[in-house]
């Protein structure tokens, strides 16, 4: 174990930021990332989050993904009063104490049944993995003393339990006094959907006596919606008194689905086109907004290189599948015991999968494998380095310029001529060029008319 948590030869972590175009073109503002993969505390903060993620999922107002929101909805029932809100929360992971988000996490601990070994274990360890959060910005390293870092694998489930403590202590306390507006809540991370009873002034009060009142640095900016609210991927707009929802692209989004000519495995590209289309299935409530937003989902996988024949194929398979069953929560399991063989995506990969399934049967062969090779392995391919990795990096480095005198070669040994008055040097064997820069002044001093 203690090997698997620490880093043989980590490197250093590095930080940028993404501009969130989809806020403003002129003058985006920036997401905040620390490089993390291969850093001295992955390993140990993967395994962090590998124990919390459980304590996650029982949370109340969770969303797990587009699934969940929708399933929530299908439920809910409309009523005449209520209006459609959402709530961001302003820079959740740079946001967060270290100490308050420890106490969090001993709350949640406090309420699950883990021992106080374990308790102990985590409080420890989550500590390490925050107040250990160095990055290389520039020439200058840094050390992140609020807030933990968007790159580090436990970084989403910590601000995720840290807002279910933030939830109990300040929303669902019977010390709100705008608790009974409160009809629906549910949250993705820092985006939160809410159904609201009341008008659109006491929904604003409600956000001004979160961000006035609590203890916890969270601070809220809302989106009254009314009757029509964008939220996550999906569109919702009360009609008739029933919601109706329907696939939502941000005005930014452009065409980034998988290009058809791409070094991707076949199975992958051919199943593009059913997966969008199932997706739009489950999303859309009605069948006239499906086969709306069909139209141009077709037009961009043409433009993409997907064959039309192939495009209209996969739609209509899409289409003879009722939303219903599209909706239900199917909970995957996998055989523990059967082997994974992951491989680099080459010309030649399939051939391997082929070499391994073949002469499979030679490992139930051997008494100590018989039983974990029972069944057949599963194999997948790993992305290879495309040259975008090659070329983008995540710090620029001046490019040094060279000369003649730059050379890290040694410098071949010294001989004598044949002549008595030569002789050569006894350190010229070792000597090794240095990098020199050619300034005016050297050169007038150097090479003398």
């Amino acid at each position: 174990m203690f090997r698997k948590l620490v880093a043989e030869f980590p490197i250093a972590p590095v930080w940028y930021f993404i501009p969130k175009v989809h806020k403003s073109l002129t003058h985006p503002p920036g997401c905040p990332i620390i490089a993390r993969i291969g850093s001295a505390t992955e390993p140990l903060s993967t395994y962090i989050d590998w124990l919390l993620r459980p304590l996650l999922l029982g949370t109340p107002t969770y969303l797990k993904d587009t699934g969940d929101f929708l399933r929530a909805l299908d439920v809910f029932e409309w009523q005449q009063d209520f209006c459609l809100v959402s709530l961001d929360v302003e820079s959740l992971y740079t946001r967060i104490p270290h100490n308050l988000g420890l106490q969090a996490i001993r709350v949640v601990l406090s309420r699950s049944d883990k021992d106080e070994v374990f308790c102990n274990f985590i409080h420890e360890a989550l500590d390490l993995v925050l107040s250990n959060n160095v990055f290389l910005f520039g020439k200058q390293w840094y050390c992140q003393v609020l807030g933990t870092a968007m790159g580090t694998p436990v970084s989403c489930t910590f601000a995720n339990l840290y807002l279910a403590v933030f939830e109990d202590t300040y929303i669902f306390s019977v010390g709100n006094p705008f608790l009974q507006h409160i009809q629906l809540f549910l949250r993705y991370v820092d985006d939160v959907f809410l159904v609201w009873s009341g008008s659109e002034e006491s929904c604003r009060a409600f956000v001004q006596y979160l961000n006035d009142n609590n203890r916890m640095n969270m601070r809220f900016t809302l989106n009254y919606g009314g009757l029509s609210l964008d939220f996550l991927d999906v569109k919702i707009t009360v009609i008739d008194g029933m919601l109706h929802i329907t696939g939502y692209r941000k005005p930014t989004a452009t065409n980034s689905l998988l290009h058809q000519t791409s070094f991707h495995p076949a199975a992958v590209k051919n199943a593009i086109p059913y997966g969008q289309f199932v997706r739009l299935r489950r999303i859309n409530s009605t069948e006239d907004g499906f086969f709306h937003q069909t139209k141009e989902l077709c037009t961009r996988l043409v433009q993409r290189g997907y064959p039309r024949r192939d495009v209209v194929s996969a739609l209509h398979r899409a289409a003879t599948i009722p939303r219903h069953t599209l909706l239900l929560d199917k909970t995957r399991s996998g055989d523990l015991r059967r082997f994974t063989f992951a491989f680099k995506y080459s010309p030649v990969a399939p051939l391997w999968r082929q070499v391994v399934l073949n002469n499979w049967d030679i490992l139930k062969g051997d008494t100590a494998l018989r039983d974990l090779a029972a069944t057949r392995p599963i194999i997948t391919f790993k992305k290879c380095r495309t040259l975008r990795d090659e070329l983008v990096r995540s710090t620029y480095t001046h490019p040094q310029k060279t000369n003649w005198l730059s050379s890290a070669r040694p410098v071949a040994p010294a001989r004598t001529c044949g002549q008595k008055t030569c002789k050569p040097h006894e350190t010229a064997v070792t000597a090794r060029r240095e990098a020199v820069p050619l300034s005016p002044s050297l050169l007038q001093r150097s090479f003398k008319p």
